[in-house]
């Protein structure tokens, strides 16, 4: 038995034992403290990106400066309360990952990012052991979904995932002070507008629209629906981040005829003069290539764009021949992905070049058989209407930068490329989409959508691609829309004429609005090249 003194230093040992160990824990505190704030600021927290602006110097995504919180769970004296004081701010399953960090021996994890000044004020009052607060920045994108996919977006850690955000991670950019952008935000703001009304009206799945400055190859809007809000991406589904304007491959149906008519004349394969026998259809092997609805069984070289033969354009097709087509789409770079200062382009699908036979060859000259991105399809066909040059698609404004043309057509090509596309919108069928007291190009296009090897008669796909003005072509737009539903709005019709050239004329409309475009007295100096 243990005599009194004994016991008195046994208790003594027992109370010293437990100083000693508020004592360590305490220094512990202390230094984990200081080593804690050191390498959450120089290594955790976000860095400033430089803000992306647009043409005029509107900002697109900026920074803001934030608090974000964080914990040492080695620091922690009472679970509980630490976990009943915090309960408030809806951490979930926050004793659970407080015990693994503990068990891991962890001195670092994040409670919650981007919190608001009023947040930060409350959680700093509750004097936990172990909580901290500290300074942080979040990236913000003052015009949201309108400017989501051509903008991007970042993570919780600024790091880009998608978009022009995506350049700022290049250090030639990502040290200067701003990165300033071709896009325009009033013609992205009325482009979005626009396409999203046409979407809605048409029941549609989804859509784009793509504005270009055909001079200089510089996008100043590019939409694609359905879209996000990138301040709150992480509620966002994997479709609706897609950016179908660059992404996304399809065939882009009697759009591509305009390209076909192009070759065609560049290559003597066909005149303005000519006239075409329509009322017989082409036979491919077993298949038989039609007319959608023939207006006469004799059309002129004009009536084949304006009445969208398929016949006609196949037959000029068949004049300038496989290697000539090859050759051009080459020029116009279809076979590849585009070349651009965007960050996500992709490459389009056709068939082997060596597999390419009369078939292929018939009906890629309109639009089936290859599958390109609305970006792929602006560039190529801004090139029939602005002087026969590529000009790669510019996302990043560089004045000191000169701009590459490509010469891909003849001059005299594209002057009767211009009087052929005004001479579609001016024909009965397309006459809706004339603008009084403006000089309007365009064509429509219709594409049936492939499914489980066959194309279907009840989906398909809308485009309408428009310039003006026509004589001195300076904006080229692009729409697709894609899967309309048949409804009393379309009178059950869902080709492009109806469905995407509303879209179209309604972008053209604003932008002679936003940028104050004058009227003219006429567009008579282009039907000089019939002379």
């Amino acid at each position: 038995m243990l005599s009194k003194t004994q016991r008195i230093l046994i208790a003594l040992g027992i109370i010293l034992a437990f100083y000693c160990a508020i004592i360590c824990k305490l220094l512990f505190i202390a230094f984990s403290k200081h080593f804690d704030n050191h390498e959450i600021t120089s290594r955790y927290t976000n860095k400033i990106k430089p803000p992306i602006k647009d043409r005029n110097g509107a900002i697109l995504a900026t920074n803001l400066h934030t608090y974000s919180i964080y914990a040492n769970p080695q620091e922690i004296l009472d679970i509980n309360e630490f976990i009943t004081k915090l309960s408030s701010f809806e951490f979930k399953d926050l004793d659970k990952k407080i015990e693994k960090h503990i068990n891991n021996k962890s001195t670092f994890m994040w409670l919650k990012r981007h919190i608001s000044p009023a947040e930060e004020h409350k959680i700093r009052e509750l004097g936990l052991s172990g909580l901290y607060c500290i300074k942080d920045i979040k990236r913000f994108y003052p015009h949201s979904e309108i400017s989501s996919h051509v903008v991007g977006y970042v993570d919780l850690d600024n790091n880009a995932l998608a978009g022009l955000e995506k350049i700022l991670e290049i250090p030639q950019y990502s040290e200067a002070k701003e990165l300033y952008t071709n896009i325009d935000i009033r013609i992205q703001g009325a482009a979005h507008h626009a396409l999203s009304n046409g979407i809605t009206l048409n029941e549609a799945e989804s859509g784009t629209a793509i504005v270009m400055d055909v001079t200089n190859g510089e996008i100043l809007a590019s939409v694609s629906i359905p879209d996000f809000n990138p301040n709150a991406s992480q509620y966002a589904d994997q479709d609706a981040t897609f950016n179908k304007a660059s992404m996304s491959v399809m065939e882009m149906g009697s759009t591509f005829k305009v390209l076909s008519m192009a070759i065609g004349l560049d290559t003597n394969s066909v005149s303005l003069n000519e006239k075409f026998h329509v009322s017989q259809p082409l036979t491919i092997g077993r298949f038989t290539i039609t007319d959608y609805m023939m207006k006469s069984p004799i059309i002129s070289t004009a009536q084949v764009l304006a009445y969208s033969s398929n016949i006609g354009i196949g037959t000029i097709a068949n004049r300038f021949g496989i290697k000539q087509q090859i050759e051009y789409f080459r020029k116009f770079k279809l076979l590849e992905k585009v070349e651009s200062d965007f960050p996500e382009v992709t490459t389009p699908l056709f068939p082997p070049l060596a597999k390419w036979n009369y078939a292929s060859l018939i009906t890629m000259s309109y639009g089936y058989g290859i599958a390109v991105t609305p970006l792929h399809a602006i560039t190529a066909l801004a090139s029939t209407i602005n002087g026969g040059f590529l000009i790669s698609p510019q996302f990043i404004r560089n004045e000191k930068q000169t701009v590459k043309k490509v010469r891909v057509l003849k001059s005299d090509t594209v002057k009767k490329m211009q009087y052929l596309l005004h001479y579609v919108i001016n024909s009965s069928a397309t006459k809706k989409f004339a603008i009084e007291g403006y000089c309007i190009g365009g064509k429509s296009g219709t594409a049936e959508v492939l499914q489980h090897g066959k194309y279907s008669k009840n989906m398909n796909n809308g485009y309408f691609f428009s310039i003006f003005p026509c004589n001195k072509p300076k904006y080229a737009i692009y729409v697709a829309i894609r899967h309309p539903k048949k409804n009393a709005y379309n009178h059950y019709i869902t080709t492009g004429s109806i469905t995407a050239g509303p879209v179209a004329k309604n972008i053209i409309l604003s932008i002679i609005n936003i940028m104050n475009i004058q009227h003219v007295k006429g567009c008579s100096e282009i039907e000089k090249v019939l002379n």
